[in-house]
């Protein structure tokens, strides 16, 4: 387990009337930062996951009827990082590993009845 770890957010936004509507332009940012960590009940240098830092963006249109219009980024910096290490049945000597997510980005379009 990591020593230290923690996430957070922030989001700034802008009244505006866009699409006929009254609204508010947004832009988010959340990130994620965890200390090196061993992967595995018995530490083992083998599995020693080296600590990182991830961040995410959004950046939308939103109104109070519920139309939420937002394209998204995460892992920003397209961060190379392991989520798990796991040492191989029978202690062969093999280690395999379970990498993270690379950048990936989208778009949401979502309302409300």
């Amino acid at each position: 387990m990591s020593k230290v770890a923690f996430s957070f957010e922030a989001e700034g936004n802008v009244p505006v009337r866009l699409l006929d509507r009254d609204g508010e332009v947004y832009l988010g940012y959340d990130g994620s930062t965890r200390s090196d960590f061993f992967s595995n009940a018995s530490p083992s240098e083998a599995t020693r996951i080296e600590g990182y830092h991830l961040s995410n963006f959004r950046f939308g249109f939103r109104t109070d009827s519920g139309l939420n219009i937002f394209g998204w980024v995460r892992n920003a910096f397209d961060k190379n990082f392991f989520q798990q290490l796991f040492v191989g049945p029978g202690q062969t000597g093999l280690i395999a590993g379970l990498p993270g997510d690379p950048r990936t980005w989208g778009g949401t379009i979502s309302t409300r009845f």
